[in-house]
């Protein structure tokens, strides 16, 4: 049986990471979520981890999904990793409510149209 590309892996990464941070995330509000020093940098840690797996999927791979935001994605990751004491947690909250709820599903739709 012929091994997965790469790239499926770090999709399968990309997705894994943003079910974390929704289970990481459960029954809270952002008041709870911005108090819980634990949480959010669990949260922020999975971010990243979104972002330098999104820098691994070839762009060639990338255009088969242009309902992603990979640019954004990438962007985000850096904003965490390098400035993360400006890291605004009113918007991390809109993120993980926002976009990256229909990212699994988008990243799984993306992984199951490569061609193996």
């Amino acid at each position: 049986m012929p091994k997965p590309p790469k790239h499926a892996l770090y999709l399968d990464d990309m997705r894994q990471a943003a079910a974390d941070i929704a289970e990481y995330v459960e029954g809270y509000d952002y008041a709870r979520f911005k108090a819980d020093k634990k949480t959010v940098d669990a949260v922020l840690r999975k971010f990243e981890v979104v972002g330098e797996a999104s820098s691994r999927i070839p762009p060639e791979v990338q255009v088969l999904a242009p309902d992603i935001d990979w640019r954004g994605i990438k962007s985000f990751r850096n904003l965490v990793a390098h400035f993360y004491r400006g890291v605004d947690l009113e918007m991390v909250w809109k993120l993980i409510h926002g976009p990256l709820q229909d990212l699994p599903q988008a990243l799984a739709r993306l992984k199951a149209a490569i061609p193996r």
